[in-house]
């Protein structure tokens, strides 16, 4: 009877054993899933934001027709809901890596509890028994204590010394791993934070696209001549402003030291996106040749991107001013645009994003998110244009300094002599 018993409760534990066993395997198994599910759908996005990059800097040209306008901010609008999907999916991880980050915090507290109390027992231990002279009292000066008994006795106390030795080590180790573990559940909270900025940015432009396919409609009346009109007077406002503003630029005096700047080729910047593809350079482009920028040529380099990618700064400095020439002039200008001046006596402005993510008199250090990219102010195309200027050159039209005789409006936007404009590919890393 008794025989049965046990077997039966041998058999109770080794079926509750199992079942808990195959219970976890089915939980890390589903889980395992849904991660290399979700990391497979996180590619295919990656790919479909990447085809829709290289589409837009391959065709950043104007959209010649209504239909085209249209097929373009839909395309627009498709790459930003991937990217909030994508965006979706890395707050997903992150909060995945945040509990298991949590949990080895937490193992790693009780790991040190547990050894700080053996710790403290084996040290009670020691404080009870130990005497430092015990062997030579005890040997030299009688107390009746056999060699072999103090011998006895000094070998616990080595082997208790040795054991604190260990748990010491041991709590050693677990306040280190302790402290990684918070080091990177730090850096995690800090990228979900991050992303989560990203997707609310994300979701705002979505709204923002809508408006303007809107808008577009409202002003065109969905009809294909009214939209020729709308893009002949535009182009025509744009080139009337830029004669203005080069005319102005062209009278200022400036004497240009390039022996108070970095060596050109010493790349002291950083690019400013994640991937480059650059769609214009600097200087007497085709486009440039073309008609453009009153024959002095393209200020900057433009960088084909889609809507809404982070956009870094390229080296440490202070922003000097950020602004929005659409407010006065719509899609004349550079749209929103942050300038930064940095510590070599240059300062890079940033033009056409979608959305400033840095104030006036914030610093900044190199790599850090300015903003988002966008298609603001006179941009046949998503895509970003980067500017270099002698910082000692630079100066920003106030709101009530410069009157444009084409907007009829004050202007607030950076400007520069025109020999203080400088190549970026000089001061960028080498491709």
């Amino acid at each position: 009877m008794k025989s049965n018993l046990q077997k039966f409760l041998i058999l109770g534990v080794f079926i509750f054993v199992f079942s808990f066993y195959y219970s976890y395997s089915q939980d890390v198994s589903t889980l395992q899933n849904q991660i290399n599910d979700r990391s497979a759908q996180i590619k295919k996005l990656q790919a479909e934001i990447d085809a829709y990059t290289n589409q837009v800097a391959g065709t950043e040209a104007d959209a010649k027709t209504l239909k085209s306008a249209i097929a373009n901010l839909e395309g627009q609008k498709k790459a930003l809901l991937n990217q909030i999907t994508l965006i979706n999916f890395k707050i997903q991880d992150t909060e995945q890596n945040i509990g298991t980050t949590v949990n080895n915090i937490n193992e790693n507290q009780t790991q040190i509890e547990k050894n700080k109390v053996s710790l403290s027992k084996s040290l009670s231990e020691m404080r009870m028994n130990e005497d430092n002279n015990t062997f030579l009292v005890s040997f030299l000066g009688g107390g009746g204590k056999t060699l072999s008994s103090v011998l006895d006795q000094t070998f616990r106390l080595q082997k208790l010394n040795d054991s604190i030795n260990k748990k010491v080590a041991e709590i050693n180790k677990q306040i280190d791993n302790l402290n990684t573990n918070k080091n990177i559940y730090e850096k995690q909270k800090t990228n979900l934070s991050n992303l989560s900025k990203d997707l609310s940015s994300q979701k705002t432009l979505v709204v923002q696209n809508q408006q303007s396919k809107n808008a577009l409609l409202t002003e065109t009346k969905n009809k294909e001549k009214n939209y020729l009109k709308l893009i002949a007077e535009r182009k025509k406002k744009v080139t009337d402003l830029e004669d203005e503003i080069n005319s102005f630029e062209s009278k200022i005096k400036y004497i240009l030291d390039k022996s108070k700047l970095p060596a050109a080729g010493s790349s002291p910047f950083r690019w400013p996106l994640s991937k480059i593809i650059i769609t214009q350079n600097f200087g007497n482009t085709s486009f440039a040749r073309s008609g453009a920028y009153n024959g002095n040529g393209h200020n900057g380099i433009d960088f084909g991107v889609p809507i809404g990618a982070p956009l870094y700064a390229i080296g440490d400095g202070v922003v000097v001013g950020t602004g929005n020439t659409d407010i006065a002039c719509p899609r004349a200008s550079y749209g929103k645009w942050v300038l930064i001046k940095h510590d070599n006596g240059i300062s890079s402005l940033y033009g056409h994003m979608s959305i400033i993510g840095v104030s006036p008199g914030q610093t900044v250090k190199a790599g850090e998110q300015i903003g988002l990219t966008g298609y603001t102010g006179y941009a046949t195309g998503p895509h970003l244009h980067l500017t270099l200027i002698v910082s000692d050159a630079t100066r920003i039209f106030g709101p009530t300094e410069y009157k444009s005789r084409t907007c009829g409006t004050y202007l607030v936007m950076p400007y520069a002599p025109l020999n203080a404009y400088l190549n970026p590919m000089d001061y960028l890393p080498k491709r």
